[in-house]
């Protein structure tokens, strides 16, 4: 790498709230993110789903569930991605 050169971006991990209460609440930028992932990581896919339907979107990646029951067995692949 030179010297004004920008180093490679190998990954992006972005965390994010939902609302609570109105849907209507949740930002633009949480939509788009949750429709450009490669992978949604959701403690629920259910509410994941209701909330995706309510903004009226569909994420173009993996939807994988992801919580204190099988962190363990998900995190090495997630990371490898």
């Amino acid at each position: 790498m030179t010297a004004g050169e920008a180093p490679a971006v190998s990954g992006l991990l972005l965390l994010a709230g939902t609302p609570i209460g109105d849907v209507g609440d949740a930002p633009p930028r949480l939509a788009r993110a949750l429709v450009d992932a490669d992978v949604v990581a959701a403690e629920d896919t259910r509410r994941l789903k209701r909330l995706t339907s309510a903004l009226g979107i569909t994420p173009r990646g993996k939807v994988i569930s992801y919580h204190e029951h099988n962190e363990a067995e998900r995190t090495p692949d997630l990371l490898a991605r």
